[in-house]
């Protein structure tokens, strides 16, 4: 149970006043009920002992929230909230002057839905400490002489925030002191009038929307935004943008949560943000999305949801959706583009969710590309060309590409150096490839991630491709396979003939329709250790114990490894021998796992003795003359059975060392 305590600070002053010992004068005979008349201080039974506090299920805990609210005098008063997740279906407010509401830390976190702010104050001097809230954050209005302290407002942390500056903490980093940044506030038309101010004000760094070209009030912002780490805050759910917003160095354009929704006008035939054209540094957009409507975007194109061209950027929980082109683009071949793009979405564009081209050093965190029920983008969910030291982590790719499309792949990697795909936890039902590396890419790393029913279009195809004339790569730790009932994917990862210098190893590639792993003809490939294929050459040993029992019983191998093998030796390890019965053993291929081996190709008439037995040594019974055949389909079994006489005590192992065919 989660527990509020409230305190006025009137009350705060007598209670320091009763510590300080007995002969205090306060000049009534009931100090506490001159002032107030109910006050609730707990949980703390020292502080609290026999009196009710307001208690929170988890469920509409607004509703405690503003009676404790409503409970403090008209001259203000404090809530000290403990730890805990409090759920809110509707803001909390009062019209009074002079409330304090601290938590616990991170600890003491609010939710509502994630565009509506938690708190509304309703006076002048309202102050927040030591919480988290999700993105609908907390209103401040128009009011005077706020401030925050410790707060985090969805992803961003506040070490102290007040009417007057603000100090941002990103990830740790501290962006700026109390009195640096500038602060622009933009106000979306749908607001009440109680949300935002009554008119624009410019010189305060105040604009108002009017929903028709928000673009205007939001460009106007941005350029007003003059020192370093500016911002530029978007309060409210729509903007109509008629007209590129154009981007500027140091300011940070911020929204309130993906309900902040720019959303392109009716014959906008441009990008919806940009840069400058120049090279910029310092630049941030975060929590928004952008909706191309794709039908409004009805020029030629193509165009972005966001054009990162020239830009050193740090995009940061973004969505692009509809997009008449690009969700995200960057073209660095005459301006640089580099940066982060962090917990981004990209779905229902008409080309690519991201398209770089010779970028550098951008690093692509978390996030969603492509979507099923018709919500894919059309190419791939992201498609670098000439990029270097790149790297991809922890993102969803689903359902990118269209059928017969040229495109179609999760991941479209071509050329470029030092590009890596690691950890990301769904990649699947592309039309095409899952991953695809090809052109000269040299130095790639693809990497514990899960490529899954891949190749909805195109037989011959796989989850993982790398093709062309790629080289000095590592395929490592991937899972490349067919959900049940969706065998789309020929191979789990296939090798281009043309490539070199590439390590294949610890994939599983399990359940593909044609086969693991397609290596062609390149000779300078490492593969071992995959799980569903053996490489040519690579050694194989399988195990297993021998099955005492009655005359004929048989110890049964089947190759499930995925590849065709050669077995070079058998290797019987008698532990234990039958004793009474002196029955002996054979061992052969056989067609059939009941049945004796036909041909007694490894070994005949084995006594019951223990020892180790070579079935390529004559010596140990061995008949062994050529690798045997064992081929990973059909029902070819290694059968090693005990003939003459029952074996109820023969104990043992078989071992088999096998090669790739």
């Amino acid at each position: 149970m989660k527990r509020i305590l409230i305190l006025s600070t009137i009350l705060l002053t007598i209670l320091t006043g009763l510590f300080i010992g007995p002969n205090v004068d306060f000049g009534n005979d009931n100090p506490v009920s001159q002032f107030v008349d109910a006050i609730t201080i707990g949980p703390d039974t020292a502080e609290a002992a026999g009196v009710a506090d307001y208690t929170c299920d988890g469920t509409n805990d607004n509703v405690q929230f503003q009676l404790a609210m409503n409970t403090l005098p008209a001259s203000g008063g404090k809530l000290t909230v403990l730890a805990g997740t409090y759920s809110f279906s509707a803001t909390v407010t009062r019209a009074i002057d002079n409330i304090s509401i601290e938590g616990m830390g991170l600890s003491s976190y609010f939710t509502y839905n994630a565009a509506d702010p938690i708190f509304t104050a309703g006076g002048n001097n309202w102050s927040f400490s030591n919480l988290k809230t999700d993105a609908g954050g907390i209103n401040v209005g128009i009011t005077t002489g706020w401030c925050m302290g410790n707060v985090t407002l969805g992803s961003v942390v506040y070490g102290l925030r007040t009417s007057a500056s603000e100090n941002i903490v990103d990830n740790g980093r501290d962006l700026g002191d109390a009195t640096t940044p500038m602060v622009a506030k933009v106000y979306a038309s749908g607001l009440a009038a109680g949300l935002k101010p009554a008119a624009t004000d410019a010189t305060n760094l105040v604009w108002l929307c009017d929903g028709t070209d928000d673009n205007v009030q939001i460009q106007a912002a941005i350029d007003a935004v003059t020192t370093a780490r500016g911002i530029v805050q978007l309060v409210g759910a729509s903007f109509t943008i008629g007209a590129t917003v154009v981007l500027k160095e140091g300011v940070w354009l911020r929204g309130q949560g993906f309900y902040t929704v720019l959303t392109a006008k009716t014959n906008l035939n441009a990008d919806v943000l940009s840069g400058p054209g120049t090279v910029i540094y310092h630049c941030q957009v975060s929590d928004l999305t952008i909706n191309g409507e794709d039908d409004h975007q009805d020029g030629a194109g193509p165009y972005a949801g966001i054009d990162i061209s020239g830009m050193s950027v740090i995009l940061d929980n973004v969505e692009c959706d509809d997009i008449k082109g690009y969700g995200f683009y960057g073209d660095g071949s005459s301006v640089a583009v580099s940066g982060r793009i962090t917990n981004c979405t990209a779905v229902r564009n008409t080309i690519h969710g991201i398209y770089l081209y010779s970028a550098y050093a951008v690093r692509i965190f978390g996030g969603y590309y492509g979507a099923a029920s018709g919500n894919n983008n059309s190419g791939c969910g992201i498609k670098l060309l000439d990029c270097g030291e790149l790297t991809i982590d922890g993102v969803v790719f689903d359902c990118n590409g269209l059928v017969g499309g040229a495109d179609g792949r999760g991941i479209y990697i071509y050329g470029g150096k030092g590009v890596s795909v690691i950890n990301c936890p769904y990649i699947g039902y592309s039309y095409n490839y899952g991953i695809e590396v090809a052109g000269a890419c040299d130095g790639f790393v693809v990497s514990n991630n899960i490529v899954v029913s891949n190749v909805v279009s195109t037989a011959g195809l796989a989850g993982i491709m790398v093709n062309d004339t790629a080289t000095n790569g590592i395929i490592a730790n991937n899972r490349s396979w067919n959900e049940a009932g969706a065998l789309t994917q020929d191979y789990g990862i296939k090798i281009g003939n043309s490539v070199t210098y590439v390590l294949v190893c610890g994939n599983d590639v399990r359940n593909n329709v044609s086969g693991g792993i397609s290596q062609g003809t390149s000779t300078t490939l490492t593969i071992y250790g995959n799980v569903g294929y053996v490489a040519p050459g690579e050694i194989r040993v399988f195990t297993k114990a021998i099955t005492a029992g009655a005359q004929n019983t048989v110890t049964s191998l089947q190759n499930t490894c995925g590849s065709n093998l050669l077995v070079t030796e058998v290797i019987v390890n008698l532990t234990v021998a039958a004793s009474a019965s002196n029955p002996t053993y054979d061992c052969g291929m056989d067609d059939d796992g009941a049945g004796a081996p036909g041909a007694n190709d490894f070994f005949e008439a084995i006594p019951d003795t223990v020892g180790v037995y070579s079935s390529v040594h004559t010596a140990t019974y061995g008949k062994q003359t050529v690798p045997v055949s064992w081929p990973t389909s059909g029902n070819d079994w290694v059968n090693f059975i005990i003939t003459d006489a029952a074996g109820a005590d023969t104990a043992g192992t078989i071992y088999i060392k096998a090669i790739g065919a």
